[in-house]
């Protein structure tokens, strides 16, 4: 079963899907419950949120027989995401409650936690807009005093859509750029997409010019007015100031390679992951919409403004 749930953060759902339905078949009715959960994280994540549902409401009921309030508070927890996802915030809510009441009999605060990141999803999909901020706020706070990386990022991310709810473009680029900043910290493959989604849909929200402004050595880097600290990523920073000197053309990457790791000679393969990792990692940090590829190589967009100052902090 735990090896279901790794299987499904790295993507690989039909080897997770087997995982769980191994557990599903267990004797035990625990570990069986807990199979029914992994069955529908996998469904969840394939926005199959009936089939979840069911699974988490199946899941529910073998860990109330099993007096497993735990893993009984879990499955009401999924219950209400998989209910978010339906759009069905009153289903979400009673879930929500449920779950509660269970992980308070397990004590399991690091679930319960969780359940304030939920609990604000649904007040913000409810339209209450003001309490789904508290709540998202109070979410970030917990997932971080409870180490819950994934979760700390999910309440920013439900900051983010928040903002973009109340139509306060700027604070939802703040938020986003909080946000690229801690995902360092994530090993979950879906990060970059969902971080890729948001960056199109502030940047659509702000509109026209772009602005990008830094010192002459790029220790930190303000994208329209949001800093991102640089101070210690050598090689990015050399490959952002090697963008920056080429505008109007492109850079590949042996260029790249250069500008970056001066003086080193990886291999042809170990150079180009390089260069593909600091491009994933800058456009991770903000600079997705605005750091393009194209036939000629990498270069920084056309409606991006760069200023450079003679001078940084340091």
């Amino acid at each position: 079963m735990i090896l279901s749930f790794c299987l499904r953060a790295l993507d690989r759902l039909p080897e997770a899907r087997r995982e769980a339905e191994r557990a599903r078949a267990h004797p035990d009715p625990e570990r069986r419950a807990a199979g029914e959960v992994a069955f529908g994280a996998i469904a969840m994540a394939e926005q199959r949120w009936v089939e979840a549902a069911a699974a988490f409401g199946r899941a529910s009921t073998l860990a109330r027989l099993a007096d497993a309030p735990r893993v009984d508070g879990i499955a009401e927890a999924n219950l209400a995401l998989a209910a978010l996802g339906a759009g069905d915030p009153e289903a979400a809510r009673t879930a929500v409650q449920r779950a509660r009441e269970r992980l308070t009999l397990a004590a399991d605060r690091y679930h319960l936690a969780r359940l304030t990141h939920i609990e604000g999803e649904r007040l913000r999909q409810a339209g209450a807009l003001d309490d789904a901020e508290a709540h998202l706020r109070a979410a970030w706070a917990e997932a971080e005093a409870t180490g819950d990386v994934d979760f700390a990022l999910a309440a920013r991310e439900g900051l983010v859509e928040l903002a973009l709810a109340r139509d306060d473009a700027p604070r939802a680029s703040a938020h986003l750029a909080e946000l690229a900043a801690r995902s360092d910290g994530s090993d979950d493959p879906r990060w970059p997409a969902r971080m890729a989604a948001l960056r199109v849909r502030v940047a659509d929200r702000l509109g026209g010019t772009r602005t990008l402004s830094m010192g002459a050595q790029a220790r930190v880097v303000h994208l329209d007015g949001v800093a991102l600290d640089f101070s210690r990523r050598g090689p990015l920073r050399r490959v952002l100031l090697a963008l920056v000197a080429a505008r109007g053309r492109g850079l590949g990457v042996a260029e790249l390679l250069a500008a970056g790791w001066p003086g080193e000679r990886p291999s042809p393969r170990s150079g180009q992951a390089r260069v593909y990792m600091a491009v994933r990692r800058l456009r991770s940090l903000g600079l997705d919409g605005v750091l393009l590829t194209h036939d000629d190589g990498y270069h920084l967009a056309t409606h991006l403004e760069v200023e450079v100052s003679g001078c940084e902090a340091m």
